[in-house]
């Protein structure tokens, strides 16, 4: 997987708080690559809060190879 898997939540507007990332569910026998697994929540807008991160799962049976990066982390609040 050299690409972008992504379920990012939205940014807020209008003083309201950003969206939580989503969940990732990858189940697979061989798994490698250099690229993304993305679950960021989204920002606030104003007096909102950030979104919380989502959740990321990688269910491997036989070979694991990937090198790439994960991310869940919460959305920034204004």
């Amino acid at each position: 997987m050299d690409g972008i898997i992504e379920s990012e939540g939205a940014n807020g507007a209008s003083n309201s708080g950003g969206g939580s990332g989503g969940s990732i569910l990858i189940k697979t026998i061989l798994f490698s690559g250099h690229g993304m697994v993305v679950a960021d929540g989204g920002s606030g807008d104003g007096n909102g809060g950030g979104g919380a991160g989502g959740r990321i799962a990688v269910h491997v049976a036989w070979l694991r190879e990937y090198s790439g990066q994960y991310t869940a982390y919460g959305g920034t609040g204004e």
